[in-house]
């Protein structure tokens, strides 16, 4: 999508064996239940973004100076890499994990009036790399899990953070190796 927009329809799978991206303000908008996998990266410049409406990513790859913006509903990562500068998880929506992930970049949890932003486990998961969690707003930004036996392993090389004003809390069974940045208020 060069300056313009590539939109998939709901409920197809994309397997990417050679390039998909957007490039000079451009959008790829994957509707509704799309599944994501392949062997080559979902690209975002930054001046362009990747949506995702209740997506599924498996072993997907995200990457570039960009954004990858999740919309609406819940969108699920199973060892995902995930080398794009921001992933924004906005109010009312949901980032589903599992497995082993790599995070390079920011997730952003932005959650509104009436409505929380989360990171919640779908299977048991290890977040490594040089990335990380920002708890971006005041109240309802949440790490949590659809069930108590999964864990979340955050990696020395990941930071969680919340900055002045803002908090976040973290409801499950974890092991914290990264580093914590916390200004605002941090609730485990």
């Amino acid at each position: 999508a060069d300056n313009g927009t590539i939109r998939y329809a709901a409920g197809q799978t994309t397997t990417n064996n050679g390039v998909i991206e957007a490039i000079n303000g451009g959008v790829v908008d994957f509707a509704s239940s799309s599944r994501l996998q392949g062997s080559q990266a979902y690209t975002a410049d930054a001046t362009s973004q990747i949506n995702l409406s209740s997506a599924k990513a498996d072993a997907a790859v995200f990457a570039g100076d960009g954004l990858l913006n999740l919309v609406s509903g819940t969108s699920t990562f199973n060892d995902a890499t995930i080398n794009i500068a921001e992933t924004r998880i906005n109010h009312g929506t949901t980032m589903g994990m599992a497995g082993n992930t790599q995070l390079n970049g920011d997730i952003v949890m932005l959650d509104g009036v009436g409505a929380s932003a989360s990171l919640r486990l779908s299977g048991t998961t290890a977040l490594n790399g040089t990335g990380s969690i920002v708890f971006g707003t005041n109240q309802g930004n949440f790490i949590n899990t659809v069930n108590d036996n999964f864990t979340l392993t955050i990696g020395n090389g990941i930071t969680v953070r919340a900055d002045a004003g803002n908090q976040g809390h973290i409801d499950l069974n974890a092991t914290l190796a990264g580093t914590f940045d916390i200004d605002g208020l941090f609730v485990v």
